[in-house]
């Protein structure tokens, strides 16, 4: 039995072949047999595991099963670099240990240096062209911010300057009244005069906010908006 979560330790073993590297595993491996317990461990169940042999185990009921160290070997071989997926295997058999396989090993190893550095400049290519995009979707959405930044700061402006324009009428409405209000005031007596004048004079107090002129002196601009707005 194979357990994949062991071929792959976090700090693999290493294999140079030239300027390639290649990682490896070893570990023993197992097999799911009859198994009986004995002070605490399992251990083969040697006299079920013959009953069973070259027969069918339909007729036991109940069989525990355990899986048990075999005394042979696997051998993972597999790139250790993130851009590629190459591996092999070699497994230990009762006929053919390990060690009479290395020729093989090695052999694999002389093979799978061109696939291994093809497959690495593909990833190169392949992450080169990423790059490449990311650059551009930056790129496209940086200018596409500054168009909405730039049309944001023109309504902002617009919007300003046409409530000044408004403000202006409405300013020289006034204006014109209290002038008009000063001219009728000098015809009248002068107890009469003095009172209306009073009267004008509290009115502007009332009256005394920022004047389209003030305002004009206070507005921005679209590129002052922006300039502002980057601070």
């Amino acid at each position: 039995m194979r357990y994949d979560s062991l071929w792959r330790p976090c700090s693999a073993s290493i294999i140079c072949v030239g300027d390639m590297l290649f990682a490896f595993s070893l570990a023993e491996m197992t097999e799911y047999v009859p198994a009986e317990e004995v002070d605490g461990r399992y251990i083969r169940d040697e006299t079920m595991i013959h009953w069973m042999r070259g027969k069918d185990d339909k007729p036991f009921r109940y069989v525990i099963k355990h899986a048990l160290p075999t005394g042979r070997f696997f051998l993972q071989l597999y790139s250790p670099y993130s851009s590629t997926n190459w591996q092999v295997e070699f497994r230990q058999t009762k006929q053919c240990g390990l060690i009479s396989q290395i020729p093989k090993i090695i052999s694999a190893m002389r093979d799978a240096v061109p696939l291994i550095k093809k497959q690495q400049e593909e990833a190169r290519v392949k992450a080169e062209a990423r790059r490449i995009q990311w650059e551009l979707d930056e790129k496209r959405y940086r200018e596409q911010d500054r168009i909405r930044r730039e049309k944001e700061a023109y309504n902002a402006s617009l919007e300003e300057l046409k409530a000044i324009m408004v403000q202006w009428a409405e300013d020289k409405r006034i204006e014109q009244f209290f002038h008009e209000a000063a001219t009728d005031a000098a015809m009248l007596g002068e107890k009469q005069r003095i009172q209306v004048m009073e009267r004008l004079q509290l009115a502007r107090q009332l009256l005394s906010v920022d004047t389209a002129v003030e305002r004009l002196l206070k507005w921005e601009t679209p590129n002052e908006i922006l300039i502002k707005r980057e601070y």
